[in-house]
C-alpha cells in the first residue's frame, strides 16, 4: 500500500469513527424529511357497472397504514361499503378487513380507513378489494355473493402475478 492510500484510509477510518455535528444535523434533517411508503392499486368495473377506482395504501409514521379508496361512476348521494378480502378476486374469501364506506360527507368520491396492519402486511400479501351495491359487504357464510360487486382489485403480491 502506498503512502497516499494509506493516509487517505487512515482520513476516511478517522472521519467515519467520529461523525462531526455536520454530520449529526444531516442526519436529523434527513430523518425528517424521509418519505414514508405508498403503494396504489386499480378497481375494474365488475360486470359493466361502470364503478372504478384506486386504493392507495400509506404507511403512517406512527405505525399502521391508512387505506384511500377512491371510486368514479357513483350513484350521487350513496354511500358504497367495501372490503379487503384474502386471495383473488371472487366470492367465498375470508374478510380481512371492513374498509370505510365511499361517499364520505365532504368528498363523497372517497373512503378512508385506518388500519394497524403494517405497510409491509398489506402490500406483500395476496388480497384485493371489493366494492359493494347495497348497505353491507358479503361475509363468505354462504356460498356466492350474497350482495352484488360493483368493482374488485387485486392487492398486494396477487398483482405482480398476473399478466
Amino acid at each position: 500500500m502506498t503512502i497516499s492510500r494509506f493516509v487517505a484510509a487512515l482520513v476516511f477510518i478517522t472521519v467515519a469513527a467520529v461523525p462531526s455535528a455536520g454530520f449529526a444535523q444531516r442526519e436529523a434533517v434527513r430523518a425528517e424529511t424521509s418519505y414514508l411508503a405508498t403503494a396504489s392499486y386499480s378497481l375494474h368495473p365488475v360486470d359493466d357497472s361502470g364503478v372504478w377506482g384506486q386504493l392507495q395504501i400509506v404507511e403512517q409514521a406512527t405505525g399502521g397504514t391508512l387505506l384511500i379508496l377512491s371510486l368514479m361512476g357513483m350513484e350521487e348521494g350513496r354511500t358504497y361499503p367495501a372490503a379487503l378480502y384474502v386471495g383473488n378476486c371472487g366470492p367465498d374469501r375470508p374478510v380481512h378487513l371492513e374498509l370505510e364506506r365511499v361517499g364520505r360527507e365532504n368528498d363523497r368520491y372517497v373512503g378512508i380507513t385506518e388500519s394497524e396492519f403494517s405497510f409491509a402486511d398489506l402490500t406483500q400479501g395476496d388480497f384485493f378489494v371489493y366494492v359493494f351495491d347495497g348497505d353491507t359487504i358479503d361475509r363468505p357464510e354462504s356460498e356466492g355473493l350474497d350482495v352484488s360487486a360493483l368493482a374488485c382489485g387485486e392487492v398486494g403480491l396477487a398483482v405482480d402475478a398476473q399478466p
